[in-house]
């Protein structure tokens, strides 16, 4: 029997532009449960179009048993990793988002994160609406002041100055704040402990939509299209209202002009507008 590389698998799986697994199950909250390969080469996956292409994998079987038990005999690459996901801190949620989005945030969760919903109006939470709103009510009461974030957030721009010499602040600034949700894995990614798959091309997409390749500046074009990128990274929109060329606000994007300085958003608007 031939085995392919999980590394190979992997290749194709992502070039189908789907994501796949052997098992699905929930993680602990904080955590997410990644597995990189399947026995006997082959990976279940969670559509057709992907499952085809492990079709013309050595090794495949159509008996293949993604449930089958963990044996002295099965690869490494077949063994679910458990990985930290770093969760945003709560004590600035209202600094980025108005009350309604936490609402809704807490409500109807973050799909494609570890964030579950909690609120019994999505049809999969366990808390009513006077729950959800004392919820809310707690977080808006550990909420710092702006001055105070603002100073937490620049300490890690220095920090991230002398652990990464010779990238530019746009650079530093979107990894800290803006990588977790358009940069793939970012999240949970320990460049001193990596486990699991590495992160894709900063800005690629994950969570949030791709920022590469021309489609910053296509979003924000013409002779406004610096200062509106920059009003959205600080102000945002409310959800449905139009922002940039095309672009029809989820309510979902955070707003930094209570949390970064004026400069450190304009440093992340040069930087996207490079990707």
């Amino acid at each position: 029997m031939t085995v392919t590389p999980a590394a190979d698998l992997i290749a194709r799986i992502r070039a189908s532009g789907h994501d796949c697994a052997a098992t699905r199950r929930a993680p602990p909250i904080g955590t997410l449960n990644i597995v990189l390969g399947a026995r006997n080469g082959r990976v279940s996956c969670c559509s057709t179009s992907a499952a085809r292409a492990t079709d013309s994998v050595e090794g495949a079987s159509e008996a293949s048993d993604p449930t089958a038990p963990v044996t002295a005999e099965t690869p490494s690459y077949c063994l679910p990793v458990q990985v930290t996901w770093q969760a945003p801190p709560l004590d600035v949620a209202m600094l980025r988002y108005d009350k309604k989005q936490v609402h809704d945030i807490v409500t109807y969760g973050r799909p494609g994160t570890p964030m579950p919903p909690w609120g019994i109006a999505s049809g999969k939470g366990v808390l009513n609406e006077q729950g959800i709103g004392d919820l809310v009510n707690y977080v808006q009461s550990i909420q710092i002041t702006p001055e105070k974030a603002k100073e937490r957030f620049t300490k890690q721009l220095v920090d991230a100055r002398a652990e990464q010499p010779g990238k530019s602040d746009g650079e530093l600034l979107f990894q800290l704040q803006c990588a977790r949700c358009h940069t793939k894995n970012w999240s949970f990614f320990d460049p001193d402990k990596p486990v699991g798959p590495l992160p894709g091309p900063q800005g690629g997409g994950a969570y949030g939509p791709n920022l590469t390749d021309g489609d910053t500046l296509r979003q924000f074009a013409g002779p406004k299209g610096v200062q509106d990128q920059y009003d959205w990274v600080a102000t945002g929109k409310p959800a449905n209202e139009l922002y940039g060329t095309r672009g029809i606000s989820s309510g979902r994007m955070p707003h930094f002009g209570n949390v970064l300085t004026k400069e450190q958003i304009q440093a992340i608007v040069d930087y996207e507008r490079s990707l």
